[in-house]
């Protein structure tokens, strides 16, 4: 740090002495390091230039706890505490403030949180969502209820019914720093812009509306509303520009246009409605009506409520999931939540019951879990709404505050970026996102589309790609983060988050060089007619990007780039001799070198008939070619098989046709100067010379395939398949006549043995015929009856399913059931082994194989409740000393048999006051008890598993 501070000072005093003057903002080239946690108090540099005079450093709405210039092209600050979320960090001179970029942002890494307000206790919970456990609550205002928070989750704005004030609780400092006097009675709902400008307070007893402008903190003119409204909830469109409040005692919404905060005419809807959520994409809200135990979309474009949704009774508090598939309502009758498919406007089946319920928020976490909480004040607890069953459970204990208002803090973008080392065409270019910063947790995927049509997903942050051309290519970077955040802004009438898809994009133009010179290794054939038109194949190296192909000044007539190696060309009409074959790309021109000429020859032969003009596939038939210039002729070949020859003489050839495949094919003669040209009238046809079978043996076998066959007939040589049916067999060709196969598996019943060669395949017929017999059925099992016992095992099970006689194992997992009848073949009566709690499957098992695991197959073991104790009483009791008497009460009871039990648990009126070991005395002592008071308690015996057993109770009287 020493050395760069002399080196910045030093360029400093340089740059002064020499009257270097400047009037440029600073301009900020890099900030290191890019992460930081909330908490503040970590150093940043910020390299750059124009840094001479700075008055401030910013990090987004933060000023820097403190700063140092180092020099013109340097300063370093500590950062304060922020929220977690991207920040642009700001260096400010007389001159003016840098741009933003990439280069000066950074992300403040930290974890989700949801505030819950106790309006018992005055206070408000810090609640980090991934633990679940409820952070160190802070006082507060006189009774905090419901809550919003600002868009970029630095505050919260919390009702205060005992003051009727609006209190603002900064989040990054966990402190009250303003309160704001509504100006009406009993604020009950709140709702916040989704430009996060103006807080609309619902006041419910005064029936008016307060809007707050945020940046100033100050309460603007009261919006009344109609009398009688008993308003009870608001929400704001996506766009901002209208606000719906619930009149409950009116059964309508009022609209108010913002910001001229105007009333409009009111919304007719359902029967004592309550709650508001609009959807994410802004076109309907979905309002909870108590009266009719229903919830009612609305559509926003025309104000039209739609066909009301049934669902569990008095439905209160609403809220919607940030992907807009599923809203979620609150059922105050029976303390459920309902989940409500907003594609199809249909209630699902309600969550169980809790004891009691007041309001409900969902997590803007979407890609890893889904859940919300709901506020139990009567429990003085919080609950888990896990979506992705549709419960409540995993609940916090509160007490004593009353748990009331719950909102959860938007989560904030990732960003998205990665760095390119171009490498030419053929070669690896890297990429490299380890600069893609993350808001909460890493990254779970990097999706990359290159912009040459491929894309490629990985979980690292680092990748190779290669190119097949030069020049520019736009390459998208997509992240996407572990827990569901992304850039993706997403509002839903009372909240932000930053939602939906989970992913933040960046793009860039790659350039790609130019690859090397191309080189020519091999041309095939190297000679060819003067008349042109011969397919030649080119071999070498770089063939990206190609311009062109010459022979020697001429062009190719066409050409096809295969590979970075190989090129399909097609010679042009050219006089006689010896040319170079060269290929062109951006970056120049093939060397010349001795491999690759191509010879355009004078005269080759010419093949104008051939007699006879078909032959078997096995070749070796007598052809005789006629044409011309046959004389001092070096091969001929019938398509791609050279064929032996005798020159007759300088007009006819006799050959013997080699063997081949079916179809036809040119026969072609080439001497000195070059092949003879194909033509219709030097073809020759192959015709197929197919296998064929005469006799299986043995023709029969088991299903599992094993079985050694000899299958006879004729054509066999060169036979490239064997199927039994459609199955294919492995197999020996011992001749012509014979083949050894291993017949495969197969099904019950009879198939065609076919063999195969080159020409095709062998003919069905009865001769052919293989038939597989049945493997003995293996055992099935349908259902078991009851599905689940204790750990100790005896439970009786009934097995029902098909194919048990004979069974002779039942497994409860890997546990042989303890024992079993086989009643009938579709029935088995099996007594449970011990196990493990837990669920395992049950299996039959029998000579012919195991049964499978399905979907009614599963047995629970599971602990039993211990058994309780008896003969519990109680008795007052004194103790009467020289200046006092003391009142206690005896409580006695006979131990419960059950061996499991490890302790009792005594409470008192619901509180536990005592644990006594089992193997501790069986009375207790009650001592400091008020006298002539009646006491209820209740015992409980307690297993090593901690569960109890049915609670006894007495009731002790003076």
């Amino acid at each position: 740090m020493s050395l760069i501070r002399v080196l910045f000072l030093s360029l400093s005093f340089l740059l002064i002495s020499n009257n270097w003057l400047r009037a440029d903002p600073p301009e900020v080239i890099s900030v290191n390091p890019k992460s930081y946690s909330t908490t503040g108090g970590e150093e940043i540099t910020i390299f750059g230039s124009n840094f001479t005079g700075t008055t401030a450093v910013s990090i987004g709405p933060y000023t820097a706890a403190s700063f140092n210039e180092v020099g013109d092209f340097a300063v370093t600050a500590i950062l304060p505490a922020m929220v977690p979320g991207p920040y642009y960090v700001s260096v400010t001179t007389a001159e003016g403030t840098n741009s933003n970029s990439y280069n000066n942002q950074i992300m403040v890494e930290g974890n989700p949180y949801a505030y819950i307000t106790a309006n018992n206790t005055s206070e408000v919970y810090p609640i980090p969502v991934l633990s679940n456990l409820p952070e160190t609550p802070i006082s507060i205002g006189t009774s905090p209820e419901r809550l919003a928070i600002t868009p970029d989750g630095r505050f919260a704005y919390i009702l205060d019914s005992g003051t009727n004030e609006v209190l603002v609780f900064d989040i990054t400092s966990r402190t009250q720093v303003d309160s704001i006097p509504t100006g009406g009675t009993l604020p009950y709902a709140i709702a916040i812009t989704p430009d996060g400008s103006t807080a609309y307070v619902v006041n419910q007893t005064s029936e008016n509306i307060t809007p707050i402008d945020i940046a100033t903190n100050t309460a603007g003119t009261l919006i009344a509303l109609p009398a009688g409204s008993i308003p009870t909830d608001i929400s704001i469109s996506t766009n901002g520009l209208t606000a719906y409040v619930v009149n409950s005692g009116l059964n309508s919404l009022s609209p108010i246009t913002i910001p001229a905060n105007t009333i409009g005419t009111a919304i007719p809807i359902g029967s004592s409605p309550w709650g508001i959520a609009v959807t994410p994409d802004g076109t309907t809200a979905y309002v909870s009506s108590m009266g009719s135990n229903t919830v009612i979309p609305l559509d926003l474009g025309t104000n039209t409520p739609g066909t009301p949704i049934a669902v569990g009774p008095s439905p209160r508090a609403i809220a919607i999931r940030s992907n807009n598939l599923t809203a979620y309502v609150l059922n105050s009758g029976d303390n459920t939540v309902t989940p409500i498919d907003i594609t199809t406007n249909t209630a699902g089946s309600p969550t169980n019951a809790i004891s009691s319920s007041e309001d409900m928020a969902i997590s803007p976490i979407l890609a890893s879990f889904g859940m919300g909480y709901v506020t139990s004040p009567g429990s003085n607890e919080y609950l888990t709404l896990i979506i992705s069953g549709n419960t409540l459970g995993d609940s916090r204990n509160l007490f004593p505050s009353n748990p009331f208002g719950v909102a959860f803090v938007p989560e904030p973008s990732p960003i998205a970026e990665f760095f390119a080392t171009p490498a030419s065409p053929g070669n690896a270019t890297s990429f490299n996102a380890q600069g893609s910063l993350s808001p909460v947790g890493g990254f779970s995927n990097y999706a990359w589309d290159f912009g040459d049509g491929n894309t490629q997903n990985t979980t690292s942050s680092t990748i190779n790609h290669v190119y097949n051309s030069s020049g520019p290519f736009n390459v998208i970077l997509t992240v996407t983060t572990q827990f569901g955040t992304s850039n993706t802004v997403l509002f839903t009438g009372k909240t932000v988050s930053n939602d939906g898809q989970s992913f933040a994009s960046v793009t860039k133009e790659v350039i790609i060089p130019p690859a090397p010179v191309p080189t020519v290794t091999n041309v095939n054939p190297n000679t060819g007619p003067t008349s042109g038109g011969t397919v030649i194949t080119i071999t070498g190296t770089n063939f990206y990007d190609v311009q062109s192909v010459t022979f020697g000044l001429s062009p190719a007539a066409s050409y096809v780039v295969n590979s970075d190696t190989s090129i399909t060309a097609t010679t042009p009409a050219h006089v006689a001799g010896v040319v170079d074959v060269r290929v062109a790309n951006l970056s120049g021109t093939s060397p010349i070198t001795p491999n690759d000429n191509f010879i355009f020859n004078g005269n080759p032969p010419t093949v104008t008939n051939v007699n006879p003009n078909s032959g078997p596939t096995t070749g070796g038939g007598a052809v005789t070619l006629t044409g011309t210039n046959f004389t001092g002729a070096t091969s001929v070949t019938f398509g791609a098989n050279p064929a032996l020859f005798v020159i007759n003489n300088s007009t006819t050839i006799t050959a013997t046709a080699p063997a081949g495949s079916v179809g036809s094919v040119n026969v072609i003669v080439e001497n000195a100067d070059g092949p003879s040209a194909a033509d219709p009238a030097n073809l020759y046809t192959y015709t197929a010379v197919l296998p064929v079978v005469t006799s299986v043996s043995p023709n029969s076998g088991l299903t599992s395939g094993g079985e050694i066959v000899t299958i006879s007939g004729s054509n066999f040589t060169g036979a490239t398949s064997v199927f039994f049916g459609l199955n294919a067999a492995v197999f020996v060709v011992n001749n012509d006549n014979t083949i050894t196969a291993t017949a495969p598996l197969g099904s019950e019943g009879t198939v065609h043995v076919i063999v195969t060669n080159a020409d095709g395949p062998s003919t069905p017929s009865v001769s052919d015929e293989y038939t597989y017999i049945a493997l003995p059925t293996t055992p099935a099992v349908s259902s078991i009856s009851p599905t689940s016992g204790t750990v100790n095992g005896g439970t009786a099970v009934s097995i029902t399913g098909s194919n048990f006689t004979g069974a002779t194992n039942v497994l409860f997992g890997m546990t042989p059931a303890t024992s079993f009848i086989v009643e009938a073949d579709n029935s088995i009566s099996a007594i449970a082994p011990p196990g493990v709690p837990g669920t395992v499957t049950v299996f039959v098992v029998s000579p012919s194989g195991i049964s499978s695991a399905g979907p009614n197959t599963s047995f629970t073991y599971f602990i039993p409740q211990p058994l309780p104790p008896s003969d519990f009483a109680g008795k007052a009791k004194r103790n009467k000393f020289a200046t006092q008497t003391e009142y206690f009460n005896l409580l006695t009871w006979v131990p419960s048999p059950d061996p499991t039990v490890v302790s009792y648990e005594i409470y008192e009126f619901g509180t536990l006051i005592a644990v006594i070991p089992a193997s501790g005395p069986t009375f207790f002592e009650n001592h400091n008890l008020r006298k002539n008071r009646v006491y209820e308690y209740t015992l409980y015996s307690v297993n090593g598993s901690g569960i109890k057993s049915d609670p006894v109770f007495i009731v002790v009287t003076p």
